[in-house]
């Protein structure tokens, strides 16, 4: 009788490092473009655990967190777009 041998598995890469998107912002394609660019095709994966959000996960620190400034510009700007002037005091 032979000897089976078994080759080891590639070991599974750990995705750490979150970014976190609201509800309401998982659907611009732009996201999802830029967090495959970012990631690669194995850097990063896609999670909801709570309908609110969704989590985009990386394998390293720099790739969250580039991804976390571009969400962080976009988010100011579309809040300094939609925030309205105050209203003026009466005399």
């Amino acid at each position: 009788m032979g000897r089976v041998t078994r080759y080891s598995q590639k070991p599974k890469p750990k995705y750490l490092h979150d970014v976190t998107v609201k509800h309401s912002e998982a659907g611009q394609a732009w996201i999802w473009e830029q967090a495959a660019r970012i990631g690669g095709p194995l850097g990063y994966k896609r999670r909801s655990p709570f309908w609110a959000i969704t989590i985009i996960a990386f394998d390293s620190r720099e790739k969250a967190a580039e991804l976390e400034s571009l969400l962080r510009r976009w988010r100011a700007r579309c809040v300094s777009v939609t925030r309205k002037p105050p209203l003026p005091s009466m005399p």
